[in-house]
């Protein structure tokens, strides 16, 4: 539901809007998490998510990555 209602905020009033995702990989098996980063890329929205390990091959290589640990957060 949200990715449609990304999709037609970004065609009605012609804006990127930011998606934030909290590990997808957690809850998704494969084939449905490859479709989920399908959908999610076909989007072209700004993009931020967590992931419990460093694997960037979810998303492609991210622009930027951190790290938090104990409330800390610092570059990768």
């Amino acid at each position: 539901m949200i990715l449609a209602q990304l999709a037609a905020l970004r065609e009605r009033f012609a804006t990127s809007p930011t998606l934030l995702l909290d590990d997808p990989a957690a809850e998704l098996d494969a084939p449905h998490l490859a479709a989920f980063i399908d959908q999610v890329l076909r989007l072209r929205c700004q993009l931020v998510f967590t992931a419990l390990g460093p694997d960037p091959v979810v998303f492609q290589a991210p622009d930027r990555a951190f790290h938090v640990e104990h409330g800390r957060v610092r570059p990768v």
